[in-house]
């Protein structure tokens, strides 16, 4: 699998702050980068709402790694 782009890192980022509350993503860009992590496994529509992302387990596995990498 290729690395995450700046973007996607940072939209991955954002989505898996939101604690499970999901992301709302606005049709455009965003949502094609969100679309990106969807295939990759990493984040998904919310049930019942999918304008809105969230993370799945490998998703918030790999944010954490990525994150106490940055912070060693």
């Amino acid at each position: 699998m290729k690395p995450l782009t700046h973007l996607q890192w940072e939209l991955l980022d954002r989505i898996c702050r939101t604690n499970g509350g999901g992301l709302s993503l606005p049709p455009g860009d965003e949502l094609k980068r969100a679309q990106s992590l969807y295939r990759r496994g990493l984040a998904q529509g919310k049930s019942g709402q999918q304008y809105r992302a969230v993370h799945t387990p490998d998703g918030l596995k790999l944010w954490r790694e990525m994150l106490a990498k940055t912070h060693a």
